[in-house]
């Protein structure tokens, strides 16, 4: 069923990534195209800082295991898993305030959107559990982008490395070996998670308050005074986690976004690698 009819014709999702962002600076300004920028650095500084060299850590003690797959998959499937677990409430806040979400219709800094989601706790439990919400669809999406990261790249920057001449540690071979070997291998991996990205999202703006706006923008709906999401009812985002990957496979919106999120992910990943690995060589 087409997602226009759950609201009417007047009611309109996004038909690309151009359309989402035009309507999106016409609604909001062009500054709502930066939205998040301080929250995601927040997230990105102790991510980055932690997650690479934990990587190298765990890579070397896996090497034993003689298999140049399985070794780095499982060393960047581990390292992921322990940082995404430290930074799960920063991950919450980046994900609501870059779609949008907050509940006096205000942007959201980092502080502020800690404070807005430990307020939305359910009564009972323990407020700090919120700020983990969404932690598991973020493992399910980060685990298995890390897995396939690393075990396509490693193979692609031994070859590239040799081709460049890199071995010499001249820094500009090794900055384009590791600028075209992380930006392929992140853009592949990025592709073929983008489902658990979209569930992960899902997870984390339901239920928060936001309704339709709480969503990203291909999922959700370009009105402003939408009140549902276009692909899931307030109950359907109870469902477990295979019940939601169904659902947006039978509405044909299980790779929405995946081409604006390759390419994000394949210069970041390619940058962020280059840089680390030039600065080891310091």
């Amino acid at each position: 069923m087409d997602p226009r009819a759950l609201h009417g014709l007047e009611c309109h999702v996004y038909d690309s990534s151009l359309d989402a962002a035009r309507r999106m600076v016409r609604r909001d300004g062009l500054r709502a195209l930066w939205r998040g920028t301080g929250v995601s650095l927040a997230h990105a500084a102790p991510s980055v800082g932690l997650y690479l060299p934990t990587y190298d850590y765990l890579q070397a003690r896996y090497a034993e295991l003689g298999s140049p797959l399985l070794a780095p998959a499982l060393a960047g499937a581990t390292a992921r898993a322990l940082v995404t677990l430290v930074v799960a409430p920063v991950e919450l806040v980046r994900t609501r305030v870059q779609a949008g979400q907050a509940g006096d219709g205000r942007p959201q800094g980092l502080l502020t959107g800690l404070a807005a989601a430990l307020g939305g706790a359910p009564a009972g439990s323990p407020r700090w559990q919120v700020l983990w919400r969404g932690a598991g669809a973020t493992l399910a999406r980060d685990v298995p982008f890390s897995a396939l990261y690393w075990a396509a790249l490693e193979p692609l920057r031994r070859a590239l490395v040799k081709l460049e001449g890199a071995e010499s540690g001249d820094t500009l071979a090794v900055t384009r070996a590791n600028v075209v070997a992380g930006s392929t291998a992140g853009a592949l991996a990025a592709a073929l998670t983008t489902p658990l990205d979209a569930l992960k999202t899902l997870r984390q703006v339901g239920g928060g308050g936001g309704g339709a706006s709480a969503l990203s923008p291909s999922l959700a709906c370009a009105c402003a005074d939408c009140v549902l999401p276009h692909t899931h009812s307030r109950s359907a985002l109870g469902k477990g986690t295979l019940s939601l990957l169904r659902t947006l496979n039978s509405r044909g919106q299980l790779f929405v976004g995946v081409l604006p999120r390759a390419l994000r992910a394949a210069p970041a990943c390619g940058i962020v690698l280059a840089a680390y690995e030039v600065l080891k060589l310091q």
